[in-house]
Protein backbone atom coordinates (compact mmCIF):
# COMPACT_ATOMS: atom_id res chain seq x y z
CA UNK A 1 0.00 0.00 0.00
CA UNK A 2 1.47 3.18 -0.88
CA UNK A 3 0.95 6.05 1.56
CA UNK A 4 -1.28 8.91 0.83
CA UNK A 5 1.17 11.58 1.71
CA UNK A 6 3.78 10.84 -0.98
CA UNK A 7 4.58 13.60 -3.67
CA UNK A 8 5.79 13.04 -6.86
CA UNK A 9 9.47 15.06 -7.79
CA UNK A 10 8.74 17.50 -10.11
CA UNK A 11 10.36 16.67 -13.38
CA UNK A 12 13.11 19.72 -13.63
CA UNK A 13 14.37 20.27 -17.28
CA UNK A 14 17.67 20.43 -18.19
CA UNK A 15 18.92 22.64 -21.71
CA UNK A 16 19.50 18.37 -23.21
CA UNK A 17 16.56 17.30 -21.82
CA UNK A 18 14.99 20.11 -23.71
CA UNK A 19 16.72 19.12 -26.93
CA UNK A 20 16.14 16.05 -26.55
CA UNK A 21 12.06 16.91 -26.22
CA UNK A 22 12.96 18.70 -29.28
CA UNK A 23 14.20 15.83 -31.03
CA UNK A 24 11.45 14.08 -30.50
CA UNK A 25 9.04 16.15 -31.47
CA UNK A 26 10.76 16.84 -34.70
CA UNK A 27 11.12 12.84 -35.14
CA UNK A 28 7.02 12.66 -34.92
CA UNK A 29 6.99 15.43 -37.48
CA UNK A 30 9.41 12.90 -39.94
CA UNK A 31 7.18 10.06 -39.02
CA UNK A 32 4.03 11.68 -40.02
CA UNK A 33 5.67 12.74 -43.58
CA UNK A 34 7.25 9.07 -44.48
CA UNK A 35 3.41 8.04 -43.71
CA UNK A 36 2.13 10.75 -46.39
CA UNK A 37 4.56 9.76 -48.49
CA UNK A 38 3.78 6.22 -48.51
CA UNK A 39 -0.08 6.62 -48.60
CA UNK A 40 1.31 8.44 -51.76
CA UNK A 41 2.50 6.22 -53.22
CA UNK A 42 -0.01 3.56 -52.63
CA UNK A 43 -2.82 6.01 -53.94
CA UNK A 44 -1.36 6.99 -56.99
CA UNK A 45 -1.25 3.53 -58.10
CA UNK A 46 -5.40 3.60 -57.86
CA UNK A 47 -6.16 7.03 -59.55
CA UNK A 48 -8.13 5.82 -62.62
CA UNK A 49 -10.69 8.88 -63.08
CA UNK A 50 -10.36 12.97 -62.40
CA UNK A 51 -11.99 12.49 -59.07
CA UNK A 52 -9.31 10.69 -57.72
CA UNK A 53 -6.65 13.01 -58.59
CA UNK A 54 -8.56 15.62 -57.08
CA UNK A 55 -8.96 13.73 -53.89
CA UNK A 56 -5.36 12.80 -53.96
CA UNK A 57 -3.88 16.36 -54.90
CA UNK A 58 -6.34 17.64 -51.79
CA UNK A 59 -5.31 15.19 -49.02
CA UNK A 60 -1.17 15.78 -50.08
CA UNK A 61 -1.81 19.56 -50.01
CA UNK A 62 -3.96 19.19 -46.44
CA UNK A 63 -1.34 16.76 -45.58
CA UNK A 64 1.39 19.13 -46.30
CA UNK A 65 0.16 22.56 -44.22
CA UNK A 66 -0.65 20.30 -41.20
CA UNK A 67 3.18 19.07 -41.22
CA UNK A 68 4.32 23.11 -42.03
CA UNK A 69 2.17 23.98 -39.38
CA UNK A 70 3.83 21.41 -36.70
CA UNK A 71 6.94 22.53 -37.97
CA UNK A 72 6.77 25.70 -37.67
CA UNK A 73 5.42 25.82 -34.10
CA UNK A 74 7.97 23.39 -33.10
CA UNK A 75 10.60 25.16 -34.71
CA UNK A 76 8.83 28.48 -33.08
CA UNK A 77 8.97 26.45 -29.37
CA UNK A 78 12.88 26.18 -29.58
CA UNK A 79 13.70 29.85 -30.67
CA UNK A 80 11.85 30.65 -27.29
CA UNK A 81 13.92 28.01 -25.48
CA UNK A 82 17.31 28.96 -27.06
CA UNK A 83 16.70 32.68 -26.13
CA UNK A 84 15.79 31.54 -22.77
CA UNK A 85 18.78 29.30 -22.67
CA UNK A 86 20.96 32.52 -23.78
CA UNK A 87 19.45 34.66 -21.52
CA UNK A 88 20.13 32.46 -18.14
CA UNK A 89 23.50 31.63 -19.56
CA UNK A 90 24.75 35.20 -18.53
Amino acid sequence: MIASNTKTPKRVLSPSSEIYGNSAKIAEIEVEEQNVIEKIQIGTSTLETKEDVIQMIDFVQESIQKILLKTARECHKIIIKKELILQNWN
